[in-house]
C-alpha cells in the first residue's frame, strides 16, 4: 500500500544510491513484477532478497541494511525473463495434426520428425528454459515437417512427370538421360493402369524422384 511504500522507501533512501532507489520506485512498486514473467530461479532470488531487505529496515542496523541493499540489487539485475514460446507453440500445434501413415518415411524423416516433436514438446513444459533453446526447437521441428513427403497421389505422379517431360536432355549426361527415362517410362506405365496400387505409384514416384535428383 501507499504507507508500506513511504515508508521503506524512506528508509531506503537513508543508505541507498539514487539510481538504485529510482530502480526500486519504478520497478517493484510502480510496474509491479510479476512472478510468471521471469525464471524459477531468478525470482526465487527476488523474493529472498526482498525479504532480507525488509527484515534488515526493520532491524535498523546500517551494516545489515548494506549487506541487504547488495543482494536486492544483485537480484534485481539478475532477473531473467522468461523466453518466447510462440513460435515453438505454433509449431507444435502445427505437428500434432500431421498423420504421419499420410507421409513417405525417406532416408528416416518420419523418425527424425517424431524426436523433433518430442523434444520440442520437452522443451515446451519447461517454464524457465531460454531463448536460445526454444528457438532451436522450435527451428528443427519446422525443418523436420518441411522434410516430410505425403505418399503420393497419381495426382502427384502425374505431376512429376510432366517435370520430368519438360527438362532439356542436352544439358545432361547420357547415363542420366538413360536414367531417367527408364524412370520416366516406368512412371506413365502406372499413371495408365488403372489397377495400379498405392504401392506401385510410391515406386515409381521413388525411382523418378531419384533420377530426378
Amino acid at each position: 500500500d501507499e504507507q508500506g511504500k513511504e515508508r521503506v522507501m524512506k528508509a531506503l533512501q537513508e543508505f541507498l544510491r539514487p539510481e538504485f532507489i529510482n530502480r526500486v520506485d519504478e520497478i517493484i512498486y510502480f510496474n509491479r513484477l510479476t512472478e510468471e514473467n521471469f525464471t524459477t530461479g531468478s525470482w526465487a532470488d527476488l523474493q529472498a532478497a526482498v525479504s532480507d531487505a525488509q527484515e534488515a529496515i526493520e532491524s535498523g542496523l546500517k551494516a545489515e541494511m548494506d549487506k541487504a541493499y547488495e543482494t536486492l540489487y544483485d537480484a534485481l539485475n539478475a532477473l531473467v525473463y522468461r523466453a518466447d514460446f510462440a513460435q515453438l507453440d505454433q509449431a507444435i500445434a502445427e505437428a500434432q495434426e500431421i498423420d504421419l501413415d499420410e507421409y513417405l518415411d525417406l532416408e528416416g524423416t518420419k523418425e527424425a520428425f517424431t524426436a523433433a516433436l518430442e523434444r520440442a514438446l520437452a522443451v515446451q513444459a519447461n517454464v524457465d528454459a531460454d531463448q536460445e533453446t526454444v528457438d532451436q526447437a522450435a527451428q528443427a521441428l519446422i525443418e523436420a515437417m518441411a522434410a516430410l513427403r505425403k505418399t503420393p497421389s497419381k495426382e502427384a505422379l502425374a505431376e512429376l512427370v510432366g517435370t520430368a517431360s519438360a527438362m532439356d536432355p542436352s544439358k545432361y549426361t547420357a547415363a542420366s538421360v538413360s536414367a531417367l527415362n527408364r524412370a520416366l517410362d516406368g512412371a506413365q506405365a502406372v499413371l495408365a493402369d488403372e489397377a495400379a496400387t498405392e504401392a506401385d505409384v510410391e515406386t515409381v514416384y521413388r525411382a523418378l524422384s531419384t533420377a530426378l535428383d
